[in-house]
């Protein structure tokens, strides 16, 4: 990438709303860090005590068990979209195309996580760069863009920020953006809805502070001097022609999100540490630890010949941990390792020390997986698949209640986002006012025994057969043909179908 000289971009000032966007950006990577960390199954042991973390961290013991991924997961599963559709014919096919050319299918579902992940995810529309040959009698500077020529875009919530006008928080006001190039340079771009500020910073800079970048020109124009000759001016900032920033934002709360996990924090660190506790107690298991009683009057310098493997109190220790003084522990002869035997002066019996009881470790796990599903809305039975106890009909329907309260209301609020998404992507293509309909696969069906004996008892009541089966949580396009199907056995005109646009 060539830089315009100093001269040119002298002409330009720095936004003042550049170093705002970029602290508030930078403050949210901690905690988007965080949650990472916890989903990744990378946070580790919490300990009360200093010392006794030291000692651990020695060890090098680390058992990981991840159920922190599981709220993220277990709704993202339940988060698919069936279908985008508009009734304009000319938007419909443009959506297809949109869809299969950004690979969606693939793509949505790692959007959707992101968003449980971090609470927030951003997707960015804007048309990909189109090289035609300009073709005689059209103007070179309107440029016709196809539905493949449309990037839709996921962005990470560690780069990109969108921000809201104070006075109509439902209003975008600017976005940012904010990478690193491979010059190892820092790139930041201000999206507004008419232009776009990019800005670059030097190599050695951190680029955290609005001081940090100076305007970054790409653009240029050719206009006639006055003495007829065509001059090179730069355009800063550029433009953006469809008047709207091109940022899009998935969110589970407003105005911006929270991890889906974040409630199972705590439980996922008294899990590890129960499981560490467990594991640590293994090795004592298969080697309990043993002790010997010396009788007073026996000859203790028997006892100095014995195989020193059997009696060394440092066994299995290293230089560093034989210093009991650099750990800040006092001074002991007896070993803790597996295996080991304590050698006592008066030896008059022998024997081994009890091992803590496995359900010391096991039976507080589920309970914390109780707490870390309730907090979360996450029923049990999706941590645990094979040993919960499933229930059925209206017992799983009153239990899941929660959760599919949760993923109904994620549905209204990325389908609002896909639908602006789509809306603004046909503008570029010049499809104004289309229709765009969004939707979504049932988060449950109804499809065991007792739940269909409720539908037939629905029915005989004389609700509606199209309100029984959308109650059941079938497809609204389903629904539509089996009632089409219905009316057509019956030689009765379909009842108009009720509007679905989300």
């Amino acid at each position: 990438m060539t830089l315009p000289s100093s001269a040119v971009v002298a002409q330009f000032s720095v936004s003042p709303l550049l170093e705002d966007a970029l602290k508030k950006l930078l403050d949210r990577q901690e905690g988007n860090q965080k949650a990472a960390d916890y989903y990744e199954g990378r946070a580790g042991e919490v300990f009360a005590s200093p010392q006794l973390r030291r000692v651990m961290r020695n060890t090098g013991i680390d058992y990981q068990f991840n159920f922190a991924k599981t709220p993220v997961d277990a709704l993202t599963d339940r988060l698919e979209i069936a279908t985008v559709k508009s009734s304009d014919a000319a938007a419909d096919a443009a959506i297809k195309v949109m869809w299969a050319v950004n690979e969606l299918d693939l793509e949505v579902p790692q959007m959707h996580r992101r968003a449980g992940e971090f609470g927030d995810a951003y997707v960015i529309v804007w048309p990909n760069d189109v090289d035609r040959p300009v073709v005689e009698g059209e103007d070179p500077d309107e440029v016709s863009y196809q539905a493949e020529d449309v990037g839709i875009y996921y962005n990470s919530a560690d780069t990109v920020m969108l921000f809201y006008a104070a006075e109509r928080p439902l209003e975008k006001s600017h976005a940012i953006k904010r990478w690193r190039t491979e010059d190892k340079r820092w790139r930041v771009d201000l999206l507004f809805d008419h232009h776009i500020e990019r800005y670059i910073s030097a190599k050695d800079a951190k680029g955290e502070r609005a001081q940090d970048f100076e305007p970054l020109v790409l653009d240029y124009e050719f206009v006639e001097g006055e003495d007829g000759e065509l001059e090179e001016l730069p355009i800063w900032p550029a433009e953006n022609p469809f008047g709207e920033v091109p940022v899009f934002h998935l969110r589970n709360d407003r105005p911006y999100g929270s991890p889906e996990h974040k409630g199972f924090y705590g439980p996922q660190d008294a899990i590890t540490k129960l499981i560490i506790g467990h594991m640590s107690g293994v090795d004592y298991n298969s080697a309990p630890q043993r002790y010997a009683l010396i009788d007073a009057e026996s000859d203790t310098a028997e006892a100095a010949d014995l195989d020193p493997d059997d009696f060394d109190s440092a066994l299995g220790f290293t230089e560093d941990e034989k210093n009991a003084e650099a750990r800040g522990e006092g001074d002991s002869q007896f070993s803790s390792a597996p295996g080991s035997l304590w050698l006592m002066r008066g030896v008059k019996g022998v024997g081994q020390f009890d091992n803590a009881d496995p359900k010391t470790f096991l039976e507080p796990l589920e309970r914390y997986l109780r707490l870390g599903g309730q907090i979360t809305s996450t029923p049990l039975r999706m941590f645990d698949y094979e040993n919960s106890q499933l229930p059925s009909g209206a017992s799983q329907s009153q239990a899941d209640g929660p959760f599919v309260k949760k993923v109904r209301n994620r549905q209204l609020s990325y389908g609002a986002t896909w639908q602006d998404v789509y809306g603004f992507a046909l503008r570029i293509l010049g499809i104004e006012h289309a229709d765009v309909q969004v939707l979504w696969a049932p988060p449950n069906v109804v499809d065991d025994e007792a739940g269909w004996s409720v539908i037939k008892m629905k029915l005989e009541a004389g609700v509606p057969y199209e309100q029984v089966m959308r109650e059941a949580g079938y497809l609204a396009d389903l629904v539509d043909e089996w009632v089409k199907q219905r009316a057509e056995q019956k030689n009765e005109p379909a009842p108009e179908s009720q509007d679905r646009a989300s």
